[in-house]
């Protein structure tokens, strides 16, 4: 999977790809998500979301661990994912609420979910109108919260990297306001927070959706360094 491909071809081979994980687990993959294989990054996630944000949506479940451990807090979450394998396969776990759909056309109401997650998720989409579908489908000030790998790390091909910076434009660009930023190592029994990017494994971003009089707030302000 090292050759390059044309975009028209990454839908069919990521498909491609987690129909076979979806079939013979990430045990007999050559790779894994540091979600799935990090208990401790699980319940640092959660650790991270308010307590009121009850309703959440996880796009890019998977099987459904960090979903499992949100409903085990009673949390109500829907887990959604693309591939029918791979949600067969949580299905099989036992993992509950969970709906095969596309990140860019979420099959939900406007204003209906309190927190939005994209766990290592985003490399496969188009981050503008990811970030939209999801800024549209979260109630007032509700939050996003994003893990992605760093630009340095060594991950599938199909899979889109970003620096932490560019992440945050991506995110502040689509109408949010970050509100936490970090870059992370997660281990087996901690995640470990780090000063460096070219240290770190994973990137955090947690963000709030901006109304309409906060987006037009920030943009009567000053741009940074202007006298």
């Amino acid at each position: 999977m090292g050759t390059r491909t044309s975009p028209n071809q990454r839908p069919l081979l990521t498909s491609k790809f987690y129909r076979s994980v979806g079939t013979k687990g990430w045990h007999k993959s050559a790779y894994s998500t540091d979600t799935w294989k990090y208990p401790a990054l699980r319940h640092w996630l959660m650790s991270q979301l308010p307590k009121k944000s009850k309703r959440i949506l996880s796009i890019g479940c998977g099987t459904g661990e960090l979903e499992k451990s949100l409903r085990d807090l009673r949390y109500k979450v829907i887990g959604l994912d693309f591939s029918f394998e791979m949600l067969r396969s949580a299905a099989r776990y036992g993992r509950e609420g969970l709906v095969q759909a596309d990140a860019h056309q979420l099959p939900f109401a406007s204003n209906c979910f309190d927190a939005v997650i994209l766990p290592e998720s985003l490399g496969h989409l188009n981050a503008g109108i990811a970030f939209q579908e999801a800024k549209r489908v979260l109630k007032k000030q509700g939050r996003i919260l994003i893990t992605t790998y760093p630009k340095h790390r060594e991950v599938h091909a199909l899979y889109t990297k970003y620096s932490l910076e560019g992440l945050c434009d991506h995110v502040c660009q689509a109408g949010f306001r970050i509100k936490d930023r970090k870059l992370l190592r997660p281990r087996r029994n901690s995640v470990e927070e780090v000063s460096i990017e070219m240290r770190s494994a994973l990137l955090y971003v947690l963000a709030v959706k901006q109304t309409a009089r906060g987006l037009r707030d920030a943009a009567s302000m000053p741009a940074r360094g202007a006298a």
